[in-house]
C-alpha cells in the first residue's frame, strides 16, 4: 500500500485549526507541528500501523524534526 505522507490539501479537505486538516474523501487527518512544510522538506516518514483501524505517519525532515503527524483512518483512530 502506497502511503500518502505529505500534507493532505484536496478538494475535499478542510483546514480545522492553523495546525490540523481533515481530507473526508480519504479519512484522513494532518496534524502541523510546524507552521508550514515545504515540498520535499518530509525526507523520513515513520509509519505506526494499527491493524483494522488505520496508520500513523509521522514525517521528519533532514535534521530529524518532527513536521507532522498523518493519521489515515482518522475516523477510527481519534475520538
Amino acid at each position: 500500500m502506497e502511503l500518502k505522507t505529505q500534507p493532505i490539501g484536496g478538494k475535499n479537505s478542510e483546514r480545522l485549526s492553523d495546525e490540523i486538516e481533515y481530507d473526508h474523501e480519504v479519512d484522513a487527518a494532518y496534524s502541523y507541528i510546524v507552521d508550514a512544510i515545504a515540498d520535499g522538506e518530509a525526507v523520513e516518514q515513520v509509519v505506526v500501523e494499527r491493524p483494522g483501524s488505520g496508520d500513523i505517519v509521522l514525517d521528519f525532515d533532514r535534521d530529524g524534526h518532527l513536521l507532522g503527524v498523518e493519521i489515515i483512518g482518522a475516523n477510527r483512530l481519534l475520538r
